[in-house]
């Protein structure tokens, strides 16, 4: 009983289908031309109008964030290039860019607090909490770790040679000339 009343309801439906095709000039021959191939145009309808619907809510839902943009200098104020951005939330990661030449990665985040992780081989690393909602600009540094500076000594008699201040350690007296 169930089953022949969806039945009648889906005939009822698919009348009305055909109805609505015939009042629109060159869509009844479409129609009308599928149906000859075998191809129902009622049910392909229902289903490219579920489609369109889960495209709209999938778009709505996605569009509703705001852009976080995520800019990275190193000490002396230049943006890097090619520093690796993560974003976390409840600590599963959400995103994930690399910085562009101007030192920037944008994402579309929806309103929630996260936390951002940023690194690049010869830097340090840095994480930093945000809060999103609005359009949000997050400026971090990055300091250099690779720098490494030579010290030169000219002792009477040596010369000038580099020396690395791991040299001082344990040097407790001076060579005598």
């Amino acid at each position: 009983m169930v089953g022949e009343g969806l039945k009648d309801a889906y005939y009822s439906l698919e009348d009305k289908w055909f109805a609505f095709t015939e009042k629109i000039p060159g869509v009844s021959n479409a129609v009308d031309s599928l149906e000859d191939k075998g191809i129902p145009t009622f049910p392909a309808f229902i289903i490219l109008i579920i489609i369109i619907i889960a495209l709209l809510f999938w778009l709505v839902s996605f569009s509703s964030g705001a852009p976080l943009s995520v800019l990275i200098n190193d000490q002396d104020g230049n943006p890097i290039d090619g520093a690796s951005v993560t974003v976390f939330f409840d600590g599963d990661e959400v995103g994930y860019l690399q910085t562009n030449s101007e030192g920037k990665a944008t994402f579309i985040l929806a309103s929630e607090t996260y936390d951002v992780k940023v690194e690049k081989s010869g830097y340090g690393t840095i994480t930093s909490a945000v809060e999103t909602g609005e359009e949000e600009e997050l400026t971090l540094r990055l300091d250099d770790v690779s720098i490494t500076k030579a010290v030169f000594l000219s002792i009477p008699n040596w010369g000038a040679f580099p020396l690395s201040i791991s040299s001082f350690i344990g040097f407790t007296k001076w060579p005598s000339e």
